[in-house]
């Protein structure tokens, strides 16, 4: 009798499954870098350490976060980061910074061992996301500091009109990382 109650309990179970359906296709997306063919700004020799001194929680995750019109937030559930966002954000910088600085010797913090006399550039991520069909929106906080001191600091915002799709959403970072890819750089040249 057991053996038939379990029988029925696992054909039960296969039927559930089986009436849900196929699972959405999920879509995977990367920050993109800048074209390679961008003309370098300097030909200097600096040495650069990347480090993210604060990313928000809530965005540290696979699935891709928006907000919505009321600000509430949207976890997509069929459109994903192919990496984690953080560490997309860092890979992209860093080859911007290779193209638009092609002699540099740039280190991530902390995986790498930074070069002496690097110029630090520590990142605090305050928003890294946007709204469907209204606007992107990178905020961010960026220090400088050479030799134990800050030589620089500065408050970097990004907001450009967002189509409605996830596409859009990685497409329009990805230009908004560009746009901070070149001021930083311009920066560094100067220090």
């Amino acid at each position: 009798m057991i053996r038939f109650l379990m029988l029925i309990f696992l054909l039960l179970c296969s039927s559930c499954v089986q009436i849900g359906g196929d699972r959405p296709a999920s879509h995977h997306y990367l920050l993109q870098s800048m074209d390679s063919e961008t003309t370098s700004l300097s030909s200097k020799s600096l040495n650069i350490e990347l480090k993210i001194i604060d990313f928000p929680g809530y965005l540290d995750q696979k699935n891709i976060l928006t907000y919505n019109q009321d600000n509430s937030v949207n976890i997509a559930s069929s459109a994903r980061w192919a990496e984690p966002l953080q560490d997309n954000l860092m890979r992209i910088l860093r080859k911007n910074l290779y193209i638009l600085l092609p002699e540099a010797l740039i280190s991530v913090s902390p995986w790498e061992q930074t070069p002496p006399g690097a110029t630090q550039v520590k990142l605090l991520i305050n928003n890294f996301t946007g709204k469907l069909g209204n606007e992107v929106d990178i905020d961010l906080n960026w220090l400088a500091e050479k030799e134990g001191r800050t030589v620089d600091r500065g408050h970097f915002v990004y907001r450009h009109p967002l189509g409605s799709g996830h596409s859009d959403l990685a497409f329009e970072l990805s230009q908004g990382i560009e746009v901070f890819s070149h001021m930083i750089a311009e920066k560094l040249m100067s220090y």
